[in-house]
């Protein structure tokens, strides 16, 4: 059992904060890399929970349940905890950086395509009339009866026989 209260190092916060995430994961500690979000190492929301309250509980003080989604690296989290943020990534450029002085545009257009309707007009006309674009899984698309299995828990299987389909989407 660890005792209470702030490593006495980033170095030290960083070693606690991957033991953690390891033990969390049952992931090696030489596998987990630092500057990776937490939930590429297979950490979960339930386990970003668990972690923050265990990471509480070693430094002795209460931690904001959105930190991990704040800070998502080890390296960031520990860079906040410790005070030793990195620096913020350069950001791109403004529009008003880019664009030479004030021009009158204006880019006007919609395209679009969804099931049942091949464009906005078709679209619109689905929304406003209520109908449902929902159909039984055209026979260009696959065979059903290969994938079809009523039971949920048939592996490799799918349990319904309707979707969305575009029209002509391989074209």
């Amino acid at each position: 059992m660890r005792q209470a209260g702030s490593p006495s190092s980033p170095e030290a916060l960083q070693s606690l904060v991957i033991s953690l995430v390891a033990a969390r994961t049952a992931l090696p500690v030489r596998s987990i890399d630092v500057r990776e979000p937490l939930s590429r190492h297979g950490l979960d929301s339930a386990g970003a929970m668990g972690l923050l309250a265990e990471l509480s509980a070693d430094l002795g003080r209460t931690l904001p349940a959105t930190l991990l989604w704040e800070y998502p690296t080890i390296e960031a989290l520990c860079g906040h905890l410790s005070g030793v943020e990195p620096a913020p990534a350069p950001r791109p450029g403004s529009v008003e950086d880019v664009l030479p002085g004030h021009e009158p545009i204006a880019i006007i257009g919609l395209a679009c395509r969804f099931p049942g309707a091949p464009d906005a007009e078709a679209f619109w006309r689905l929304l406003r009339e209520g109908e449902d674009a929902i159909t039984e899984v055209p026979s260009e698309r696959w065979d059903t009866g290969a994938f079809y299995d009523a039971d949920p828990a048939v592996p490799g299987k799918m349990n319904t026989r309707w979707g969305g389909f575009i029209e002509g989407v391989d074209q």
